[in-house]
């Protein structure tokens, strides 16, 4: 008995095997939608954990929650934020003396 590689072998006409290669999900390239992947270098792979209070993490969450972003959204700008601050106070201030650690304990 030979063995039927293509939908040509078959016993079948050319309108049942254009329907059968139509129904053949199998062979078509599926579109998985969403957005394009990221590049690797914009890729957020590093982690970094803090410890916080019940307290401050309710802080957190309700701010997060008020401003329509997740948590880790907000702790990330806060935190570019106040570094970009300590920065500018520590570095473009000609005539202090204050060193980094003493800006942020003023903040």
């Amino acid at each position: 008995m030979a063995k039927i590689k293509e939908l040509e072998d078959l016993d079948i006409n050319e309108k049942e095997i254009n329907f059968i290669k139509a129904a053949d999900m199998s062979k078509t390239k599926k579109n998985k939608g969403g957005r394009p992947k990221k590049h690797i270098d914009e890729k957020a792979s590093e982690q970094i954990f803090i410890n916080v209070t019940k307290n401050e993490k309710a802080k957190i969450e309700s701010a997060a929650k008020k401003l329509g972003i997740s948590i880790s959204a907000l702790c990330k700008i806060s935190l570019a934020k106040f570094i970009d601050w300590v920065v500018i106070k520590y570095y473009y201030s000609s005539s202090s003396n204050k060193s980094p650690f003493q800006y942020i304990q003023a903040f």
